[in-house]
This record gives structure tokens, sequence and C-alpha cells, in this order.
């Protein structure tokens, strides 16, 4: 009886070792089943929201290959010409084990509602969901409008406001388009990088401020081409202190720092910025800096902003 047990185990441990590898390590166990779906088609994507160019995308039913294609640029696969039925979808990625799932198509339709989230992971506990297909159709349309503005061929005013309208209205896009700005107001050219700073500020976008505190060493650039003193007090001739103090109370830590640099230009600018922010936090900056500034106008220059403001 022991040699019968013996060999049973030894047949199946056999087996199991006999199936491709890459199966056993393709999805995370107890994901749950997806609902039928209208169109095999989606986006293939890696937890950091970096789309997926290349990723292999096979189609299966039974054991046969009935459909095979690379995804796009941005990461897209779509299936057209598949009847109803049950199937499985693989995808498989450069250095990273192979996703799979089963998928039910029912009454195929050429623009449905839902698509395919596939997020690859490395350590094989892939991932796939539906989502509404308007999710990546704002990034795609934030992706392309980033690359015009980010284009010195290209930028213009007009796009960065259709930028911030669709960042606006859309929270994967905002994401896409905050991620991108950073490197846009490091290194793009003058148009590049006046589009990016005044999309920095009109989109308070925190994870911008160490790009910004970075373009501060270069001069004062005119948010508008005429000048007064009212202008001047509310940074409309400093476009990168204008945007850093739309940014708000996340912006008052770096910008308080500011005002220990040896430069008066530098420390003016830190104390317009945190007057223009107006909170507590960036009054208390004020006064915690006041008794230590050793030069007479900016020392006026705090004194006033933190004067009550009278009602009229």
């Amino acid at each position: 009886m022991k040699r019968i047990h013996l060999r049973l185990a030894s047949l199946l441990l056999a087996l199991f070792l006999a199936q491709p590898s890459a199966i056993f390590s393709t999805t995370c166990m107890g994901l749950r089943p997806l609902k039928p779906i209208h169109r095999i088609c989606g986006v293939v994507f890696f937890p950091s929201g970096d789309r997926v160019a290349n990723a292999t995308v096979t189609i299966l039913q039974g054991e046969s290959d009935i459909a095979v294609q690379e995804t796009s640029g941005s990461g897209r696969f779509s299936f057209d010409d598949l009847k109803a039925g049950n199937y499985e979808i693989r995808v498989r990625v450069q250095s990273v084990p192979v996703a799979a799932a089963k998928i039910v198509l029912v009454h195929p339709q050429v623009n449905p509602r839902r698509e395919i989230a596939v997020s690859m992971m490395l350590n094989g506990c892939s991932s796939f969901s539906l989502v509404k297909a308007k999710r990546f159709k704002a990034r795609d349309s934030a992706r392309s409008l980033m690359a015009q503005l980010n284009d010195s061929m290209t930028t213009d005013r007009n796009t960065a406001k259709q930028v911030l309208a669709l960042a606006r209205r859309d929270s994967e896009a905002r994401a896409y388009v905050v991620q991108s700005l950073p490197a846009m107001i490091k290194s793009g050219a003058d148009e590049v990088w006046l589009n990016a700073v005044w999309l920095a500020g009109e989109l308070r976008a925190p994870e911008t401020i160490p790009s910004l505190l970075q373009a501060m060493s270069r001069r004062p650039f005119p948010d508008q081409p005429s000048f007064s003193l009212a202008g001047l007090m509310r940074l409309e001739q400093d476009t990168v202190a204008k945007a850093i103090s739309k940014i708000g109370d996340p912006a008052v830590p770096p910008v308080a720092n500011l005002l220990n640099s040896s430069e008066d230009t530098t420390r003016g600018r830190a104390i317009l910025i945190l007057r223009n922010i107006g909170s507590s936090a960036a009054r208390d900056a004020l006064k915690e800096h006041l008794p230590n500034e050793t030069k007479p106008d900016l020392k006026k220059l705090i004194e006033d902003g933190l004067r009550p403001v009278t009602p009229k």
C-alpha cells in the first residue's frame, strides 16, 4: 500500500513539474474572474502608470492560439473580429512572468463601455480588471497634448489651456500631466518652459515644487507684459514665483528656506511668494524671519505684509 501511495505521489509531482513554469507564475491566486465583455481590447501598463509598448498579447480558444498582436506605443491592444465565446488572454512582457486570464466575450461591439486593464507586476502577481473606456482615453489625450506642449515648434498657451481643462476634469489625465511637468520645467526651451511653469501653478501641483525652486535660479520672467507696483506685488513679473505661490501651503517650508539666502533678490522673491500665499503658515514663516532680516526695504516688505487688512 505504501508503495502505491509513493508511486502516486511521484506521478503527481512529475505531472506538476512538467507544466510550463510561466503559466504557474502568471497571476496571483484568488483573483476574481472577469465579468463578460463585449470586446477584447484594453491597455497594458506597469503599476507606475507607464504604458507597456510591444507587449505580446495572445488570444487562445481551448489549446489553440487564434490571434496575436503587439501593443502599440501607448500600450493598447484590440481584437476586432472575434466571435462570442470563451477565450483566454495571455500577456508577455520581457523580464516579467506571463499574465493570463479567462475571458467570456458576449455580443461583440465596436465601441464597448469597458475595456481590460492589465497591470504587469515584476513579481508575477499581475492583474486584469475591467475599467471604463474613457479612463484610458483621457490619459491618451493628455499624452498627445503634452507631446505638443513639449515641442518648441508646436507649444502655445492655447494647448496649455486644453491640457489644464483635461487635467481638471480627469484624475488619470492630471496624474500624467503632473508627472511630465518637472522634466519640462528643468530642461525645456523658453516657450515650453513658460507653459510648463504656468501649468504647474494653475494645477496647484506640489509634485512640481522641487523643479520650480530649481527654476528660481533663472531670471524673473514676466507673466504679464505690463509693469506696475501692484503687478510687481502680485508677482505678475515673475512667472516662477507666481506659480509657486499658487501651490499654497505645500510650498511654504521650501520657500521659507530661501529666506536664509545671502542674496537679497532671492530673499525678496521668497517674501513676495509667502505674502501671496497669505496663509497662517506663510505668515508664521515671515514672522519668524522678520528679526533676522538685515535689509531695511525687505524688512519693510515683511512688515507691510503682516499688517492686518483694513476692511473697506
